[in-house]
């Protein structure tokens, strides 16, 4: 029927829709303990990804319409380039200040960053059979391109108090700054603090063998 169209096996033989992609995933952490109060943790991670697509349509490529633009063929090419970089630091701090009193202190840094690149080509109508390049079309030719690069950082210091295993005070605060927001947005600083009361640790409390671990929690802060 129309221009004679074939079955699949026919687009088997004169349509190539191809993609190859690499992937690399890593990630390195190490710890240091200088002093039995004191710990530093480092981590840096890595993803990378290309990729490459490939369509193309042969000249005099059959379809069901007696005339369509496909029939001398078409080619569209795209690659794609995407990789994100993340890094940690933190050193926790420990201190036992009386028997029933411990406190620890958490201060931390990160870095993460994405950059992302495609490119794309395609075009209609080769101008003689068996040349597939985009520059040997003669219609609709198109070239578009989009770069982005993300970046955050992040800084925040954490304490926390303990006392007698049963009440525990705790606070966070910390700055971010990220390159999505305009500068007047870019950083920008939150906090959290907290207390809570494990009222299942106190000497009279009458069902334990109901309720082993009952804490109770109020918190305050913003996000």
């Amino acid at each position: 029927t129309g221009n004679g169209a074939g079955t699949f096996l026919y687009d088997m033989e004169n349509l190539t829709d191809d993609r190859n992609s690499n992937r690399f995933l890593g990630s390195l952490s190490s710890s240091y303990f200088p002093t039995d109060w004191l710990s530093i943790d480092g981590l840096f991670t890595y993803d990378g990804r290309d990729r490459q697509d490939r369509t193309q349509l042969v000249k005099g490529y059959r379809t069901f319409a007696a005339s369509s633009a496909d029939n001398n063929g078409r080619m569209t090419l795209n690659d794609l380039h995407d990789e994100a970089y993340n890094a940690a630091l933190s050193a926790s701090l420990r201190k036992q200040f009386t028997r029933d009193l411990n406190g620890k202190l958490v201060l931390r840094s990160s870095y993460e960053r994405e950059d992302f690149v495609q490119n794309e080509g395609r075009g209609q109508a080769f101008i003689a059979k068996d040349i597939y390049t985009i520059t040997s079309t003669t219609l609709n030719k198109t070239a578009t391109s989009t770069q982005q690069s993300i970046r955050n950082i992040g800084m925040s210091a954490a304490t926390s108090f303990d006392f007698k295993d049963r009440y525990i005070l705790d606070g966070v605060y910390r700055v971010d700054g990220s390159s999505l927001f305009g500068a007047n947005e870019r950083w920008h600083p939150y906090y959290r603090g907290s207390f809570a009361w494990r009222a299942s640790e106190e000497k009279w409390w009458p069902a334990k063998g109901v309720f082993n671990d009952l804490k109770v929690r109020a918190s305050i802060g913003t996000g």
